[in-house]
Formats: C-alpha cells, sequence, structure tokens
C-alpha cells in the first residue's frame, strides 16, 4: 500500500509542480524498501516509538543502525544500490513522500479497522488523520481529495450499485 499510494502522490508532485520533477521508479523502490530495517527492530505502534523526544531519537537510531547492518550483510559488490533504499534521506522530496505515504497508509489501515468494528483505531485515525494534514504538501492534500473518499464506499459503492455519500 505504501508503495502504491507514494507513487500515486509522485504523479500528483509532477503534476501540481512540473518545476521540480521526481522520479516515480526511486520513490516507489524507496517505500518498497522503507521498513526493512524492522527485520531487526520489530515493528513498533507510532504512539510507543514516538511517546517523547529520548525514545523517539533512539528508536530512530537503532533503524539507522539496522538498516546500516542489512546493507553491510550484503555482498560488497552488489551493496551500492542498495545504499540509498536502505540509508535514504527522509529530508529529500523523495523521502518526504515516501514518509507521507507512509502516513496514509496507517490512517487508511486505521478507516478499515473502524469499518469492521475495530473501535480501538478511533483515537489513532483522528490523529493519524492530522499528521497527514500537518505535512503540508499540495500533492498530500490533492490525494486526500482525490482518493481518500473511495476509501469510506461499501463495494456496491465502489462498484455503482450503491448510493455514493456525496449524492
Amino acid at each position: 500500500m505504501v508503495s502504491a499510494v507514494a507513487h500515486s502522490l509522485t504523479v500528483l508532485q509532477n503534476e501540481l509542480e512540473p518545476e521540480t520533477q521526481v522520479d516515480s521508479g526511486k520513490v516507489v523502490l524507496l517505500a518498497l524498501y522503507h521498513d526493512a530495517s524492522e527485520v531487526m527492530t520489530g515493528d513498533l505502534p507510532t504512539p510507543v516509538k514516538y511517546h517523547n523526544p529520548q525514545l523517539k531519537g533512539a528508536f530512530k537510531e537503532l533503524e539507522s543502525l539496522a538498516s546500516q547492518r542489512l546493507l553491510d550483510q550484503l555482498p560488497a559488490g552488489i551493496q551500492e544500490p542498495y545504499r540509498d533504499l536502505c540509508l535514504g534521506d527522509e529530508s529529500s522530496l523523495e523521502g518526504q513522500l515516501v514518509k507521507a505515504a507512509d502516513k496514509i497508509s496507517a490512517w487508511l489501515k486505521c478507516i478499515e479497522e473502524r469499518r469492521m468494528g475495530n473501535l480501538e483505531f478511533r483515537s489513532a485515525e483522528k490523529s493519524t488523520l492530522k499528521a497527514v494534514q500537518d505535512l503540508g504538501l499540495p500533492c498530500v492534500e490533492a490525494w486526500m481529495n482525490l482518493f481518500a473518499p473511495a476509501f469510506e464506499l461499501s463495494l456496491d459503492e465502489l462498484h455503482g450499485k450503491g448510493e455514493h455519500p456525496s449524492s
């Protein structure tokens, strides 16, 4: 999901700001590998990882060390093509798009859980939506306007057999 969202964000980014073209292939690959370090660290829920600045910093360092270790375990002759994928720059526009895609994907997971009756995700849905909105990227706003409403539709509505919520 993160890779698919990242691709669509890249398409929108390139459409909205043609002067700053982004390589969609690179963004999709970064998205594909963005959680590779979790093979070593495991996946911690966002509220745990980011509970306080010290914990957030320590976890970022742990992720960085795990990413470096993964890279080091590859044969020396093929490490270079994976370097940016494992150790990518999160502050680059490509990194920002992947981060946005990751947040959107987390928000979509919350919607899915809520729609299945799991009310434990209500708070996470609200806070994750706010985090998405706070990213301040025009392509994210465009994505939310264009694609997000479909995630509230039933299968019948998606197939045109029910009434659309905006009708």
